[in-house]
Parts: structure tokens; sequence; C-alpha cells
């Protein structure tokens, strides 16, 4: 769970989860780290889940104050960044890895949250602008 999703958590004021939501909450997120270059529609995991799209939401919106998108949009993010300042793979290279049909669509989509495109998010950790 990212630190954001964990202060989202504790600023909710339901820091305790029965046990069936506690199970689906860990579940989605197992499924999403095995599948997320896979997809990255929350249909596709409550589907998996044996729930319905706006259950998986609920529950998420709940205990982690985010829908299940935001929290599969989180985790891209955050796994193009480690990608990205951890690999000297290409930016065409990370795009297919997390499962993106064209890299424009990933400069799109990590553009959209980070304002900066893959490359200059790079180039910028490198040059220590951060």
């Amino acid at each position: 769970m990212s630190k954001k999703t964990i202060e989202k958590l504790k600023t909710t004021g339901r820091s305790t989860l029965n046990n069936r939501d506690s199970n689906l909450l860990k579940d989605f997120e197992e499924l999403l780290s095995k599948n997320l270059n896979t997809s990255r529609s929350v249909k596709y995991y409550a589907d998996l889940l044996a729930i319905s799209t706006k259950k998986l939401n609920n529950i998420t919106k709940t205990y982690w104050g985010i829908t299940a998108k935001e929290f599969i949009e989180e985790r891209i993010i955050h796994e193009s960044k480690k990608i990205l300042l951890e690999t000297p793979d290409t930016i065409k290279q990370i795009s297919y890895t997390l499962g993106f049909t064209e890299p424009t669509n990933f400069n799109k989509f990590f553009k959209k949250f980070t304002s900066t495109t893959p490359l200059q998010y790079r180039e910028q950790y490198n040059k220590g602008t951060f």
C-alpha cells in the first residue's frame, strides 16, 4: 500500500476493516501487483474478486478514501517512477512493460499525473533537480 493511501486510510476515520473487506482489499492489491501490466480496468479486478465494480469502489473509497480506479492509477505511476529511476530501459520498453499499447499513451498518462513526461522525470532525477 502506498504512503499516500495509508495516510488517506488514517484520515478517513475508518481504520478497522471487517474481515471480508480486509481480505478483498488485500486480494485486490495482490491481483493488481500480479496483473498491473495486463489490465488497468476496475471491472477486470472486480470480476477476479467476484464482486461488482460498485462494491470494489465502495470498499476502496470507504477504507482508503479513493476509488479503485484512482488506486490503480497510483500504482501505475508508482511503478512507472520506480522503473524509470532504477533501470536503463527506454520509455518505449517501459510503456510496453506496463501494458500500454503505445508509448504515446504512456507519456500522456504519466504527464497527466505528474505534469512531466517520463523522460523529463528521469532527466530531472539524474540532474538532482527534484
